[in-house]
């Protein structure tokens, strides 16, 4: 039995959110829909938003990160984001959201979280700024390797590899 999941919590152009936990970290990708449903979705998978250790935004769109204002006030969470995807943000959210945001001015960057090292990947879409994530992480005597991209096209060489 892996002492790791992944699962979807939502995909579509109504909201956009992923959950990864392994056994000392515990990551949403992407913040999509509203606080509320954001957080019935995680209870609905047995997690308190209140032990999520880190958010990581794939692009700027709405329905990618509309839960992030309301979440920062309420739940403090680092979020891992783009530079040019943060720039969204630039005098229009409250201070809390801003105080939250972790921001990387290229690609690739590479954060850890926990057991888990997260690597982004330079995705096509019509954003300011869109990666995919490689989460690596140990598994017994093996390494884990997730990778996730949303609202792609096609699958190019560099985001297979």
């Amino acid at each position: 039995m892996p002492n790791y999941r992944f699962c979807t919590l939502y995909s579509g152009s109504g909201g956009n959110a992923a959950y990864l936990e392994t056994p000392t970290a515990r990551i949403l990708i992407d913040a999509g829909k509203n606080a509320r449903a954001l957080t019935t979705s995680l209870h609905d998978i047995g997690v308190d938003v209140d032990t999520i250790d880190a958010i990581f935004i794939t692009h700027e769109h709405t329905d990618h990160v509309s839960s992030l204002e309301v979440l920062a006030k309420k739940h403090p969470i680092p979020v891992h984001i783009l530079l040019k995807s943060a720039l969204r943000y630039k005098d229009t959210q409250p201070e809390a959201l801003c105080n939250c945001l972790k921001i990387y001015d290229k690609v690739p960057f590479t954060a850890r979280i926990g057991d888990v090292t997260v690597t982004s990947f330079a995705t096509p879409h019509d954003s300011r700024a869109s990666v995919g994530y490689r989460f690596e992480f140990p598994d017994g005597e093996r390494t884990v390797r997730v990778g996730y991209a949303t609202d792609i096209g096609h699958i190019s060489a560099p985001i297979r590899e």
